[in-house]
């Protein structure tokens, strides 16, 4: 008994946390006073903290995957061991979706003590978070589907929690129609790949592309099915990441969803897109990195400058960071193709999605204020905060910088080290093209520091609400731009 929970239960141990949560609110369920509410964030709260905490414990003990000898004797426990991938990469991604969604979870629960919304919202919240914890150890295409789904199917609930609000049913329409069409591609990839060889493994998928693809008369049939099954996944893992031209539904999800919602979706969702992509493009993508690296790289730099320049136009907060966050996946993308799976990229890419997910939420986190009280998220709102509240208008201007990649913030490092790993891998030209992007990007986010400190307040009087736990957030996220660009080796880690 005591090795089957010391070597399998263990190293599962970060989702049966989240999960145990999960199950612990349906039957709170039962009980849909209001009062409850606090106790249901609480749960919601100390699931995450739980499964952060265990995550930090399979890293000191090494407990990297589910040992064999508990395995061997059950078929299904062998395939599932086959199935899930406990390793680095895995661990690392527990702890930014745990980070994530702890803060989100606080976030969310100010929002719902100003309005009315679902008793479920935390339940909901709980399994996003287990569908991202699955999608990030899922070694196989099918369990890679179910748990997009499973992380897909509840968010389109979280974004229409203002169900009498016309903006936020559009915004839930929109990424529905848009989430649905990507998944039906990824089945489709997925169907025509397993059509082509026999299994929807990822370390299998890789070795047989490799060898049919290696025969100089490979048939006409088998690459028709082997190139349109990697596309549609490619562009499947772009409508999730909101990569250009796939981001349509971007920018009307983010404004209309709950900025407590929106938060958790440019930083925890957006962290779970990359892993799948990640897994994608250094598991089966590997064989073919030749032909994809450029049409990837093509699509990072696209994707820079729409974000970026569309953001130029915008007045509304809300979807200024929308239009970032396309530009960021951009950059994203430059390390993505950077391939070499695991290595010094991984820590690239890991440290931008970390720096970029607090510097949303932090982000969001004002806006939730601004938003609460004002039912505005306009960027003149921001007019004279920087000097009315100034320990918010100090928070917000480092974040800021951070955002735009200005030193001395962890922004800065983010972008150099992604550029580093670009220029390594030989994309100089694609790196001088987002260094320029960058320059692009950074006018909209000192745009915020001049209502910040150089316009007229014309709230003076109307104080922001008193919101412990998002002041909270917001320091902690500030804070942590700093502590990660003076202490940057904090998220670095060997293979």
């Amino acid at each position: 008994m005591n090795t089957l929970v010391t070597q399998f239960f263990f190293p599962l141990s970060p989702v049966l946390s989240i999960v145990g949560g999960a199950v612990l609110l349906t039957v709170l369920e039962f009980f849909p006073e209001a009062r409850l509410q606090r106790v249901k964030a609480s749960v919601a709260a100390s699931a995450t903290l739980l499964s952060i905490v265990f995550t930090l414990l399979l890293w000191a003990t090494g407990s990297f995957e589910i040992s064999s000898e508990v395995v061997e004797t059950s078929g299904w426990l062998l395939e599932f061991k086959r199935t899930y991938r406990l390793d680095v990469f895995t661990l690392a991604l527990y702890f930014g979706v745990g980070l994530f969604s702890t803060l989100a979870i606080f976030l969310v629960h100010f929002h719902f003590q100003h309005r009315k919304g679902p008793q479920e919202i935390y339940l909901l919240l709980l399994f996003v978070i287990s569908g991202m914890q699955f999608l990030v150890s899922a070694n196989s295409l099918i369990i890679l589907f179910l748990a997009l789904e499973l992380m897909s199917l509840p968010t389109y609930v979280l974004v229409a929690t203002h169900r009498r609000d016309p903006k936020s049913c559009e915004a839930s329409l929109k990424y529905f129609l848009f989430g649905a069409f990507a998944s039906v591609l990824f089945v489709l990839g997925a169907a025509f790949l397993y059509a082509s060889y026999g299994t929807l493994h990822l370390g299998l998928l890789a070795e047989r592309i490799q060898v049919y693809l290696s025969y100089e008369n490979s048939p006409f049939e088998l690459l028709v099915f082997t190139y349109g099954g990697l596309t549609l996944l490619m562009i499947a893992g772009g409508f999730k990441i909101g990569l250009a031209p796939f981001h349509m539904w971007v920018p009307d999800t983010y404004e209309g969803a709950p900025s407590a919602v929106t938060g958790f979706m440019g930083s925890a969702i957006k962290l779970a897109g990359f892993a799948l992509f990640v897994r994608l493009l250094w598991g089966i993508f590997i064989p073919v990195s030749s032909h994809w690296v450029p049409v990837l790289n093509t699509l990072a730099i696209i994707s820079m400058f729409v974000g970026n320049l569309a953001a130029l136009a915008q007045t509304n907060l809300k979807r200024i960071f929308a239009y970032s966050s396309v530009a960021h996946a951009g950059y994203l993308m430059l390390c993505v193709t950077a391939v070499a799976p695991f290595g010094p990229n991984f820590e690239a890419l890991y440290y931008y999605l970390i720096t970029y997910g607090l510097m949303f939420l932090g982000v969001f986190a004002v806006i939730e204020l601004l938003e609460t009280r004002y039912q505005s998220s306009e960027l003149h709102e921001l007019s004279g905060m920087g000097f009315t509240h100034p320990i918010l208008g100090v928070c917000l201007s480092i974040l800021v910088l951070s955002g735009a990649g200005i030193p001395p913030t962890a922004g800065f490092l983010a972008k150099y080290f992604v550029f580093l790993e670009a220029v390594k891998a030989g994309h100089t030209f694609q790196v001088v093209l987002a260094v320029i992007s960058s320059l692009i990007g950074a006018f909209y986010y000192l745009r915020v520091l001049v209502y910040l400190y150089m316009r007229e307040n014309k709230r003076e009087g109307i104080p922001l609400l008193r919101a412990p736990t998002v002041f909270v957030c917001i320091v902690f996220c500030a804070l942590s731009m700093l502590y990660l660009a003076a202490v940057p080796s904090s998220l670095t880690f060997g293979p």
